[in-house]
């Protein structure tokens, strides 16, 4: 991950290693600053995979309705599915998750009462993780947080360069254009990966 590897350990290191009376750990920052992304590579990571049996993923955004949510258990990346399916209510959450030392990850949350209907986690060492834009989210749980910043001008450049030119190296590319480009960016990565 491009500029994000001190992040990537930071929150990791939180998530394992904070005491189990701090479950909501959370990353803040802009749209398109790579929280999502980041959550994906935590989840990913071995020593978290090995920690937490299972790991749920939730997404959120603006219009979510959370009296009943859509469990998203991404078995291949995130680990072993438990019995939730479809569409559930957070107390058929909680049973499911008694007992379990589990991460639960929201992803993009917009408002802090969202979490009041999905504190469903016990404090055996399971984990909440958030991401979102606003930092009052993760106030309003007395959260570990991180704020993800943007890019630096080096890793921006090697990011843009990686996916706007992915078969020319990189002696072949204007640099100057590149920094151009970069610099409008303003170093978030997603603009960095589309534009």
């Amino acid at each position: 991950i491009f500029g994000m590897e001190e992040t990537l350990e930071r929150v990791v290191s939180d998530l394992l290693e904070s005491p189990v009376s701090r479950k909501w750990v959370g990353v803040h920052g802009a749209g398109g600053a790579g929280k999502t992304l980041l959550a994906k590579r935590v989840c990913a990571n071995d020593q978290v995979k090995g920690h937490f049996d299972p790991v749920l993923w939730l997404t959120f955004g603006q219009s979510v309705q959370v009296r009943s949510l859509s469990v998203e258990a991404k078995q291949h990346e995130l680990g072993e599915q438990i019995e939730l399916e479809g569409r559930v209510s957070n107390e058929t959450l909680r049973r499911g998750l008694a007992g379990k030392r589990c991460l639960l990850v929201l992803d993009d949350v917009w408002k802090s009462i969202h979490l009041d209907l999905l504190d469903v986690v016990q404090e055996n060492g399971s984990k909440i993780f958030i991401t979102t834009r606003k930092r009052d989210v993760l106030d309003s749980r007395g959260a570990i947080k991180t704020e993800m910043g943007f890019l630096g001008k080096e890793d921006s450049m090697k990011l843009f360069t990686v996916h706007a030119f992915p078969n020319q190296k990189h002696a072949q590319v204007s640099k100057e254009v590149v920094e151009q480009v970069v610099e409008k960016c303003g170093g978030l990565p997603l603009v960095l990966k589309v534009i």
